[in-house]
């Protein structure tokens, strides 16, 4: 006779325990002088379809459907199996094949970070971009999405915008942000429902400024050609101006970077710009002192030029 249906685990079913009970329905011998309680069951456990090698392989006592195994590896994928036995020592076939994952703990994804806007950076752009890093989830076969928040208030009252995500971890907006402040976090949710936020910002959200653009001269007297000016004040401290000159409307990205060549601050983030004279205030009070390079690219143009942070 055959198994019959009634498996209490089924197909990709994800169990804590690591020493599950199997169970199934009675199955019945076509012998009459054979019953129910007449028929062993022998149950295989493998990791593989093939069940080749078998881990567990169990023969139960006369009418029992069910077995207690031995404990497992942690999050795993495992296949198991049945058939009867009946007392003359004759096998059925083997029941199909049905697997389980084995899955103590629970784990959230993994850390990370918010990269743009950074944190306490001015933006001239209306349209900022906003980026964060990828992460996984440890569980097997756990999906991950995010949840992005954008709001006025750090207490996030005040929601410009919010969505969610299942793999992109850019966000270019197509609404045009008014000139003020505005705070932002993202969070990860697996499939489980645990939530990691990006850089600790459930209880930190990062904090950028839409600033106002400045143009020192009338748009009448365009410069000659694209011209990176040397900040002023300079040495500073906490802030000083990076003035520069476009001769035709470009693309515009200005960037600070330590002496080590690491950036500190993006000041304007691949911007379309007007033609003309621009200046932009550099804040770095919470930079230490030392010397800095500033650079801009602007279109085909590349510039870079050194400046005194003392504190």
């Amino acid at each position: 006779g055959k198994v019959s249906a009634g498996f209490s685990l089924s197909d990709s079913v994800t169990i804590s325990s690591l020493t599950p009970t199997l169970a199934w329905g009675a199955a019945s011998d076509p012998d009459f002088s054979d019953h129910a309680e007449r028929l062993k069951y022998v149950v295989q456990v493998s990791q593989n379809v093939s069940f080749d090698p078998v881990l567990q392989n169990d023969t139960t006592t006369y009418g029992t459907t069910s077995v207690k195994l031995t404990e497992l590896e942690d999050e795993s994928i495992f296949q198991w199996r049945v058939k009867t036995l009946d007392d003359e020592g004759l096998e059925s076939e083997w029941s199909e094949t049905h697997a389980f994952i084995t899955n103590q703990k629970l784990d959230p994804p993994n850390p990370f970070d918010l990269l743009f806007p950074e944190a306490g950076v001015d933006t001239l752009t209306l349209t900022p971009q906003f980026s964060w890093q990828s992460t996984s989830d440890n569980d097997l076969f756990d999906r991950v999405s995010y949840y992005f928040k954008l709001a006025e208030d750090s207490l996030f009252e005040h929601i410009v915008l919010e969505l969610e995500s299942d793999s992109d971890t850019t966000l270019s907006l197509e609404q045009v942000l008014p000139i003020g402040t505005y705070f932002w976090q993202v969070a990860a949710i697996d499939t489980d429902s645990l939530i990691t936020w990006a850089s600790g910002s459930e209880e930190a959200p990062f904090k950028f400024a839409i600033v106002m653009k400045v143009s020192n001269e009338p748009i009448t007297e365009l410069p000659d050609e694209f011209t990176l000016n040397q900040n002023y004040p300079n040495p500073f401290n906490p802030s000083s101006t990076i003035r520069f000159g476009l001769p035709e409307v470009s693309e515009v990205r200005l960037e600070v970077f330590n002496i080590l060549g690491q950036r500190v601050r993006t000041l304007v983030s691949d911007e379309r710009m007007q033609a003309g004279w621009h200046s932009v205030k550099f804040e770095a009070g919470s930079l230490s002192s030392g010397v800095y390079i500033y650079r801009i690219q602007a279109g085909s143009f590349v510039h870079t030029k050194k400046m005194m942070l003392i504190k």
